[in-house]
C-alpha cells in the first residue's frame, strides 16, 4: 500500500520528464542543419508526435566538423536538453531554475543509431571505417602516414608530386 503510493508520487513528479526518444526523419533542411521527425512512440491520442526544425547534432569541435548524409527515413535519437536549447546553442547564459526543464521544444536529433532495419557494415572494430558513395575531405593539408593498400585508386599520374612525399 505504501509502496504503491510512493510509486504514484514518483511517477506524478517525474513521469512527464522527457529525456530520450527514437524518431524517423521526415524532412531535412540542410540550409539550417535541421530535421523534422516523427517519433516512433505514439502519444496518448494514438498518433506519433511530429517535431519540426530540430537541430542536428553532428560531430563538431572548434577545428573539425563531420557531416553525415542524413536522409528522409533515417532513424535518429531525439535528446531533450534540460534547459533552453536556443540559448545553449548561442552560448548565452542559461537560468538554472527555468520552468522549461526537458521541454519538447528543447530537442536535438542525433543520427547514426544502428537499427535492425539497415544492414550492418562489415567491421571488426579496428580503426575508422567510412562506408559511403562519396567522401569529400576539405582540408588545407592531408597527411597519409602508412601504406595505401588500395593503391589502384591512387595512381602517381593522378597525384601531384608533393602529395607522394
Amino acid at each position: 500500500m505504501i509502496r504503491d503510493k510512493v510509486e504514484m508520487l514518483i511517477e506524478k513528479k517525474i513521469g512527464g520528464i522527457n529525456t530520450v526518444d527514437v524518431g524517423k526523419v521526415i524532412d531535412v533542411d540542410w540550409d539550417r542543419f535541421r530535421v523534422s521527425c516523427k517519433l516512433k512512440s505514439s502519444s496518448t491520442k494514438g498518433e506519433p508526435p511530429i517535431f519540426k526544425n530540430i537541430p542536428l547534432a553532428l560531430p563538431q569541435t572548434n577545428k573539425t566538423t563531420v557531416c553525415l548524409p542524413v536522409s528522409v527515413g533515417d532513424t535518429v535519437i531525439i535528446l531533450y536538453n534540460k534547459h533552453n536549447l536556443k540559448r545553449a546553442l548561442n552560448d548565452d547564459k542559461i537560468k538554472r531554475h527555468s520552468g522549461r526543464k526537458f521541454s519538447l521544444n528543447n530537442a536535438i536529433a542525433m543520427p547514426g543509431l544502428m537499427t535492425g532495419a539497415v544492414d550492418k557494415p562489415d567491421y571488426d572494430g579496428e580503426g575508422i571505417k567510412i562506408i559511403a558513395d562519396e567522401v569529400t575531405i576539405d582540408a588545407d593539408k592531408i597527411k597519409l602516414d602508412g601504406e595505401v593498400e588500395n593503391d589502384e585508386l591512387l595512381k602517381e599520374d593522378d597525384v601531384e608530386e608533393d602529395c607522394l612525399k
